[in-house]
């Protein structure tokens, strides 16, 4: 879903990276090797003005 959400923006890693604070971060969440916590998923939902649940 967040790569869906970020095609649809014309968003890249990049973009990302500046809202979640780290490239790592953006790099594990897209290849699901890290398990989401609260704080990336609360900014992700507001960037995207998604329910939260969307990106869990």
């Amino acid at each position: 879903m967040l790569r869906f959400l970020m095609e649809q923006q014309g968003l890249a890693s990049a973009d990302l990276s500046a809202a979640l604070g780290s490239e790592v971060i953006v790099t594990e969440t897209l290849t699901d090797d890290r398990e989401r916590s609260i704080a990336p998923v609360k900014t992700l939902s507001t960037l995207f003005k998604v329910d939260p649940s969307v990106l869990i």
